[in-house]
């Protein structure tokens, strides 16, 4: 992901255009990310493989020619994997596969840096229920997050754009089929695994002027 984040950086200041948008305007769109992961511990012998691939379809609206209001329902798959380092036959121990639904809304601010590109950042809170594959545990969560990103439109109907992680909060309850409740809270910073790259339609495009509005 990495890759991606310094190639969207890199595109900015390849290409020459200036970026509009207008009040009114609508659009639906999407983004993919996807992330692999590993983590050891040492201490006995053993590692967890973990892999992320997430679905975000979005629909905004332009109340202004820079800011967005948006919703959006999401689709997450995480399967890990653990397993014993140094085995002479298959290292996976465990796996286990889960799924997590969302439905949240967005707020997005649009900063002009070159012709046809824009930086933007994001606010966005989502609400979503997780449930494993083999219905042992019921997960609910709550997550909210300030994140960057950067969007090129191609033209009048079409724009590409790149979303990087950034500051989130989540809270979480779990609860088991034993009826065990277990709660968490989780705050911190991670620029890139978050990041990911989407595909925007505009529905009902507008003429482009060539004015800066609030």
């Amino acid at each position: 992901m990495k890759r991606i984040a310094l190639l969207s950086i890199l595109l900015v200041f390849a290409f020459s255009a200036h970026a509009q948008f207008e009040e009114e305007e609508w659009f639906v769109g999407g983004v993919v990310n996807a992330n692999s992961f590993r983590t050891d511990n040492h201490t006995n012998n053993r590692f967890n493989r973990t892999f992320f691939l997430g679905l975000n379809p979005r629909f905004g609206k332009f109340i202004s020619p820079r800011s967005v209001l948006g919703f959006g329902p999401g689709y997450n798959l995480i399967h890990d994997k653990t397993g014993t380092m140094d085995s002479s036959t298959s290292p996976w121990d465990s796996s286990s596969k889960r799924e997590f639904f969302t439905i949240g809304v967005f707020y997005r601010r649009y900063f002009p840096i070159l012709n046809n590109f824009t930086g933007f950042i994001a606010l966005d809170f989502d609400f979503g229920n997780e449930i494993s594959r083999s219905g042992e545990n019921r997960n609910h969560q709550i997550n909210t997050g300030l994140s960057p990103g950067l969007a090129y439109r191609i033209n009048q109907k079409w724009m590409i754009e790149s979303t990087f992680g950034g500051l989130f909060y989540s809270w979480s309850q779990e609860k088991s089929n034993d009826n065990l409740l277990s709660r968490n809270r989780n705050v911190g910073f991670n620029l890139f695994s978050g990041a990911g790259i989407g595909v925007v339609y505009f529905l009902n495009p507008k003429k482009t002027t060539d004015s800066s509005a609030n």
